[in-house]
């Protein structure tokens, strides 16, 4: 299980949180900084902008796991002006997706949106370093995504729970 968490209460620097339920569990804070810019969104027309970007970028992991084809795919999570750092994911053996935390500093966050990351990732073909691996099932991966999805909207409708 694949879930992302949201510090409501964050400045854009350490507050969204990648946790991978599976064994070894995994754990790896990041910065929301750049997800706007990632996500091509004007800042100024977000009202709740941690809940809405939290919400936005877990769809756009879904998304990038609805397209996961038999090719080594990179979606990015956190997006420091010194490195990246991110899943590394592609379909293994019966139906598992082989998932692997892996980091950069020949990418940097604020360099990179939606539409550019798997450009610039094919052009450096940069020298991933692996922080952890773990065979997942794309069932288990969405219930942790829809479960991080519906969890920022309650805490958003109700801050004090």
């Amino acid at each position: 299980m694949i879930r992302v968490l949201i510090d409501e209460l964050g400045d854009g620097q350490k507050d969204i949180i990648l946790k991978i339920d599976a064994m070894p569990t995994f754990i790896q804070i990041g910065d929301l900084y750049y997800i706007a810019d990632f996500l091509e969104f004007d800042p100024k027309n977000i009202d709740k902008v941690p809940d809405k970007l939290g919400i936005e970028y877990i769809k756009y992991v879904q998304d990038k796991f609805d397209k996961l084809d038999n090719l080594e795919m990179f979606i990015p999570f956190d997006l420091s002006d010194q490195y990246i750092g991110g899943l590394l994911i592609i379909r293994g053996k019966k139906g598992l997706i082989k998932t692997t935390y892996v980091t950069t500093d020949k990418v940097c966050g604020y360099e990179i949106n939606k539409k550019t990351i798997d450009q610039i990732i094919n052009d450096r073909k940069p020298n991933f370093e692996k922080k952890g691996d773990w065979f997942l099932s794309r069932t288990s991966i969405m219930e942790g995504l829809n479960w991080s999805i519906e969890r920022i909207k309650k805490t958003a409708a109700n801050p004090l729970e």
